[in-house]
């Protein structure tokens, strides 16, 4: 009803992370009220469990053929043809924390990622991709120091 009534064609949620019993392990994850093309090649601010987009706004959007981050290319490419994503600012997820079994675990493989994204996916120019690439290590040093 949400993207309906506001016409929206990518939104996303808020979360609550859970470890591997189902235990509560964080306060609300907050995302912020919007996000474009822009924003989304710093970091990616849209969790794949809490996405949602309007296949009869957008027609069949598929992935990229890449080995993981798959869902971050996907959404950098709709951001390409909309203006923002929104926000619902409730927790409508969970997401397990699991150990070591995850892409976002290993710091160096999910940085290494970002960059195959912005150069090999998106073609960013190699000044403008290590702009982005630095304020991706910024933004994750600080959400790490958290």
């Amino acid at each position: 009803a949400y993207m309906k009534d506001n016409s929206f064609a990518l939104t996303y949620t808020e979360y609550v992370k859970i470890d591997e019993d189902g235990n509560t392990i964080s306060d609300v994850i907050p995302r912020p009220e919007k996000v474009n093309y822009q924003k989304m090649l710093n970091s990616n601010y849209i969790p794949c469990l809490t996405a949602i987009y309007d296949s009869a706004l957008l027609g069949k959007v598929y992935m990229p053929l890449i080995l993981k981050r798959q869902d971050y290319g996907l959404w950098l490419r709709i951001l390409k043809n909309i203006g923002y994503a929104y926000a619902i600012h409730e927790p409508l997820a969970y997401y397990r924390v699991r150990k070591n079994d995850s892409v976002s675990s290993n710091k160096v493989k999910s940085a290494l990622y970002h960059w195959k994204i912005l150069r090999e996916v998106e073609h960013v120019p190699l000044l403008k991709a290590m702009y982005h690439f630095v304020q991706y290590a910024v933004i994750g040093y600080i959400k790490f120091k958290k």
